[in-house]
Parts: structure tokens; sequence; C-alpha cells
């Protein structure tokens, strides 16, 4: 059905209610006709549209968009090009550009040769629409990285106490049931400690997983009592000191002056969640101090402030808070009283390794660490730091860190407490000084029974044996001890490694009939010594067998230590006779062959 017109109805009349913009321009690019919708678009001060339209189009887009409509005015073909314009605000316009026939040049006086028929709309809702919808996206794929990152990390976290466990277990089981069995008294004791420490470990992730989930969901309150904080902040040094002495760590504790000065004794705070801050602290110290060639040494200090901090010490300036930190303030409610309103400050000094500028802009994010090399070489799940701060941030304060690469670092933090003047008849004394003290004594002894060396071999195995000769790979050191031990009461011949670096060097100097290659660890990860191996034996036509050891359950992540060239791979928990299979299987062996 055609569409007709009143009589006293104009084409004029008619393009100028289009809700686009429309031109009909003449071969010399001049402007012939021009709607309403097209003058509001772009301002028509010359009758040549080139001019007019250029001048509105964003700098950004100008050479793009002035070539586009040059080639397409030359060579007499369409063109359709998105661009924005130069306004502060800008907004996406799309113009598209036809030619005209010979037909069509008497119908709109053209006066000469065809030129062309143009459209301008504005596309700013689409492009915004575009562009929430390619953020969305963005968005989803972060979560599901971060969900990816964050079952990677409770499977390994969880499944690496359990292989100890499940190995533990066994000596136990090995030594009621075999009454011909070596395993001794001392044996079994250490075997069930070292079960206690595991099942410690993994309480440790548990507890932090559910702690980030009821933050995430404003669901963690805080319990708000009388307490002092000198005494509760300082105990935790005493939870460290068996390992402050196996790593020949010197601790030392200070009591700021800002601490009497503001005559803090008992203030209303929740210390249990503080005290796990510090915790948390000082394991990073201890993790990155114990390799530290040069002094070994720990420094926590306690101070106080009327006013809110920006520093403590001054060489450590606290992050700025934004308003999300602010909102979660649990310490405004009516339950922690109109006292004064004090501010708590604790820092730790050690003399690890530092970290880089920009490795100090990732440590607060959650599973992330300072650097891809922090994480290589030292491990850990990244879950702390960011959990600290977040704790921070619901008792009203903040966290910071100062350090240099290979000078050490100090990380710091405050929070907000009321003072409390009421006295209690019940109240524990304060820690004196010689309490502190006893807490930190004896911290430099170093117990040299508890150093090992990585690499040897079984007193009772055939060194000429190849046959029997594993190479175990493991940078968890109870895991390896444990592992170690069982392998060996069934007639192997066992090396160490603790990284997949010290694995290719004794790779290259020994004969191996196998190898069990764990996946996640420092300095080296298992499938790059993999890769490593197989390129050496290209020219030596060996094959070791290599059997890959991990926690990680995505189907994805097996089948890359597949493809770097492991020959098989066994979940971690697994029992002995499950990896003595596979080993079996692999190389063709039984016990007592």
């Amino acid at each position: 059905m055609a569409l007709t017109f009143d009589g006293n109805v104009s084409a004029q009349e008619v393009a100028d209610i289009l809700p686009i913009g429309l031109a009909i321009l003449n071969d010399q690019d001049e402007l012939v006709s021009v709607n309403h919708r097209l003058r509001e678009l772009i301002e028509c001060f010359s009758t040549k549209f080139s001019e007019c339209w250029l001048q509105s189009i964003h700098l950004d887009d100008y050479d793009r968009v002035a070539t586009g409509y040059r080639e397409a005015a030359r060579s007499k073909r369409s063109l359709r090009i998105e661009y924005r314009t130069r306004s502060p605000n800008y907004m996406w316009h799309v113009a598209t550009l036809s030619p005209l026939d010979n037909a069509n040049v008497q119908c709109f006086n053209l006066g000469g040769n065809a030129g062309f028929i143009c459209t301008i709309m504005d596309i700013t809702p689409e492009k915004k629409a575009e562009l929430s919808q390619r953020q969305n996206a963005q968005e989803a794929r972060e979560r599901k990285q971060q969900q990816e990152r964050f079952i990677d990390m409770i499977s390994h976290e969880i499944r690496n106490p359990l292989s100890s466990i499940l190995h533990c277990a066994e000596d136990i089981l090995e030594a009621t049931h075999d009454k011909k069995s070596e395993v001794s008294v001392s044996d079994i004791t250490e075997a069930a400690e070292t079960i206690s420490l595991c099942v410690a470990h993994q309480e440790k992730i548990v507890n932090d997983v559910l702690l980030f989930s009821k933050l995430d969901a404003s669901m963690l309150t805080l319990s708000p009592r009388r307490v002092q904080p000198k005494r509760l902040l300082t105990t935790p040094l005493a939870i460290f000191r068996p390992e402050f002495r196996k790593q020949n760590i010197q601790c030392e504790f200070e009591l700021d002056r800002s601490y009497s000065e503001c005559e803090v004794e008992f203030v209303i705070a929740d210390l249990d969640r503080m005290s796990q801050v510090v915790i948390n602290l000082l394991s990073n110290a201890i993790k990155f101090t114990a390799k530290s060639e040069n002094e070994r040494m720990i420094k926590v200090s306690i101070g106080a402030s009327t006013t809110k901090p920006s520093s403590y010490p001054p060489n450590v300036v606290f992050f700025g808070s934004d308003e999300t930190a602010l909102r979660i303030d649990a310490t405004d409610t009516p339950q922690w009283g109109d006292d004064p309103v004090i501010y708590i400050m604790v820092a730790i000094k050690d003399t690890g390794i530092g970290i880089t500028g920009e490795g100090q802009m990732r440590l607060f994010e959650r599973f992330n660490q300072a650097t891809p090399r922090t994480e290589s070489t030292y491990g850990g799940s990244g879950l702390g730091l960011s959990l600290s701060r977040k704790l921070c941030h619901l008792h009203g304060g903040e966290i910071g860190v100062s350090s240099k690469d290979g000078q050490g670092s100090t990380f710091s933090f405050f929070f907000k407490v009321h003072q409390s003047f009421r006295a209690s008849d019940d109240e524990d004394g304060l820690y004196g000084h010689s309490s502190i003290d006893e807490i930190c004594s004896g911290i430099r002894a170093t117990d040299k029974s508890l150093e090992g060396n990585h690499n040897y071999s079984s007193e009772n195995g055939d060194e000429g044996t190849a046959s029997r000769h594993i190479l175990l790979v493991e940078d968890n050191d109870i895991n390896r001890q444990i592992i170690s031990r069982r392998l060996r009461s069934l007639g192997f011949q066992i090396s160490e490694a603790s990284n997949g670096q010290e694995a290719l060097d004794i790779a290259q100097q020994s004969e191996l009939s196998c190898i069990l290659m764990d996946q996640d660890m420092p300095v080296m990860d298992g499938n790059s010594a993999t890769r490593a191996i197989r390129n050496l034996e290209r020219d030596s036509r060996r094959h070791i067998p290599i059997l890959g050891v991990t926690a990680n359950v995505r189907a994805e992540q097996q089948a890359e230590m597949l493809e770097a060239g492991m020959d098989g791979i066994i979940l971690k928990p697994y029992r002995t006779s499950d990896i003595f299979e596979r080993i079996n299987n692999l190389i063709g062996i039984k016990v007592g062959q």
C-alpha cells in the first residue's frame, strides 16, 4: 500500500518530523536540503556539509571519520560510521552516506551529477547499554576467576593436610596392628602431634573463609567488652614462640610512649578480632623473615592516639578508607558506651624480603599476593591481609604498609575503641614488663634439632638399584617427611626436593626411575619442572616416569599437567597403597623385589 500525503504537505515538512537527522548533498559537498533534527545534531554554519559535520566530531575520532568520508565521496560508495561528539559529555552518533543515482538529480534539484543522502542518528542509549553489557560480562568473568581461585586455594590448603593426616593414621594403625612394626612410641606421638597441627591448619582456613563470607554478607558483628589492649595484643607473641625459636628469629616488644601518655588501661573493644589481625601479620612476618640471610628480627610496637592517626610509625601511612569501609564501622552503637574515643595502634616490623611499591598496591586484594614472584617463591593463599583489612574497617580502623624490596617491611594498623574508667573487682591485672619479657625471652635460641637436610637417601636403600630410586618433590615439609618415611618402609631409595628447581637439578645428576611431582610449589611449579625435564630428555633418549601429585580438582588443571608431560596424576589425599600401586604401574616393581 503506497504512502500518500495531503497536497498541502511538503517533503520538507515530512523530513522535519523524522527522529533522525537527514541531509541531501550534491556532488560538491554542498547542502541542498536539511531537516530539523540534523540542525539539532550539528551546527550548520556553512553550505559545505563536511565543514559543519566534521567540526562536531571528537578529536580522537576525527581522522578516522574524515578519512572515511573523503574516500566515500571520492569513490561514490556508501559509508556507515560511528563516532563521538566533541561536547564535554560526549554523545555517540552514527552517520550513513548513500550515493544517489542520476535518476534522483532532477527530483532533488541537485543541478549536476548525483550526490548523497546523509543520515545522522543519536545512538548514545544503545552505546551505554552496550558498555554496561561489556562491563557486566567482564565483572562476571572476574567473579568466575575469583571463584576458581577460591576453589583452588581451598582445595590446595585443605587437601595438603589431609594427606599428612592420612599417612600419620596409617603409621599409628600399623604400629597397633603389626607387632613386628618398627614404629616406636615416639613415632606414634610425633604422628599424633602432626595430626593436631594439620587439623589446626584446616580449622584456620575454614574459619577464615567463614569469616570472609560473614564480612561480605555484613553478618559479622563485634562483641565489645572491657579489656586491656596491652595484655591481649601481646598474647600472640607467646603463641609464636616455638616458631621464633625454630626459625632463629629474635622478637622484640615495645610499648610506645604515646600509650602511657594517653593513659590507656581498660577499653571497650573486641580484641579477639584485633588479635586475629596481629596473628595474620606475625605469620607473614615469620614466613618472609625465615628466609633472610641477614639479621632475623621481628619487632612489635603498640601505641595510642586521641585523634584518628594517619600514620604509625611515621614511615607507615595508613590507606585511605573508602565509603564502603566507613559504612561498616561497627563501633558507634550504644553498647560501646559514651566514654572518650581513643585509637590503638599496632606495628609489626620485620627484616624479611621486603615488597616493591607496585607489589604493595596488590597486597590487600583477596587471594592476591604482592607479586607473582612472592606467590611462586613463598606460597600461601593471599587471604589473610585482605581479611585483616576488613576486620580493621569493622573496628573503625585501617591498615598500612611501608617496605622496600630486600629491606624488610613494616605493617601497621589502628582501630577505634572507647576508654573505660569504670573500676571492676574481677578484672585481671595488667601484664607487667616482666610478663612481656618472659614472652619474648629465649626467642633467639635456635633449635638445631628441627633443622633437616632436604636432599638425602635412605640408609637402607640400595644406591645402585636405579629401579627403586624415587624423587619425591613436595613443598610441604610435613607431607614430604611423612611420605618419604612411608616409601622408605616399602624399600624405595628416596631423594627429596622442595620445589621444581631442586627437582630439575637432581634429575640432571641422578639415575631416577620415577618422580612424584607436586603441582603448586614455590620457585618453580610442577608443570614447569616437568617441561624442563622433558626438554632435557630429548637428546638423551631417556624417559623418567613422572606421576603428578596434586590437590587441584578441576579437569582443566589436570589436563595442563598431562600436557606438560606427566605420565599420570594422583589426587591428594591418597593412601600409601594407592601411590605404591601407581608407582608400580609406571616402573613395574614389587615390594621385596
